[in-house]
């Protein structure tokens, strides 16, 4: 089932030095009960250590007066939380949430969020195939997932939301890498003396 999304505006303070959001403002984002945010995030598949670093328990007052579980979560805890939240509505929303994650974190560090720092990195060639080798296999990675999504939503998967993850939302950063890495690679010929390597991923990158 695809996920609705309300018109509110994604809540993200800063708490003890950190940017985080509440279990109660993701139920309220993805109008959600906020009784199954809990539950989803008992049942993260996770390790104890990311949970601790992560997600923290805490308590609220609800309308009744009544004392309520709930969580508080970083912005590494809350993409791992809505992997498995599906639908381009959904997609739109977590662009939106962890936009507003990274200029609450901007702020904290004293930086505008708008601000691009340039770094100079010197590869050899043979560094600069590898990671033109990770482009290709990312690219494989969601062609895969794509096709198998399908099959496991019909079974209810616990890993259809990932799945759809990887094959609908790294499509802008797969391009935005393969434009990198294309300029960075200009200089590569494709001569009898070029590496295997080379050889195989190129076509593929300048195709």
């Amino acid at each position: 089932m695809n996920t609705q999304i309300s018109l509110s505006s994604p809540n993200v303070i800063i708490h003890d030095g950190k940017a985080v959001t509440s279990s109660q403002s993701v139920a309220d984002y993805f109008v959600k009960r906020h009784d199954n945010i809990i539950q989803k995030i008992k049942s993260l598949d996770c390790s104890p250590e990311f949970n601790a670093l992560n997600f923290k328990e805490v308590d609220y007052i609800d309308a009744k007066g009544e004392k309520r579980p709930a969580y508080e979560m970083t912005k590494d805890g809350f993409i791992f939380l809505v992997m498995g939240f599906i639908g381009k509505k959904a997609a739109q929303f977590k662009e939106a949430y962890i936009s507003e994650f990274n200029r609450m974190e901007a702020e904290l560090s004293g930086n505008k969020p708008t601000q691009q720092q340039t770094h100079t990195l010197t590869l050899t060639d043979e560094e600069l195939c590898s990671l033109c080798w990770l482009w290709k296999a990312s690219i494989t990675m969601s062609e895969f997932a794509k096709e198998i999504y399908p099959a496991l939503r019909a079974i209810d998967s616990r890993y259809a939301g990932r799945c759809y993850d990887i094959s609908a939302e790294f499509g802008y950063t797969q391009k935005q890498t393969r434009e990198i890495l294309e300029r960075e690679s200009r200089h590569i010929q494709d001569t009898p003396s070029l590496s295997r390597n080379w050889r195989t991923v190129l076509p593929q990158l300048r195709a």
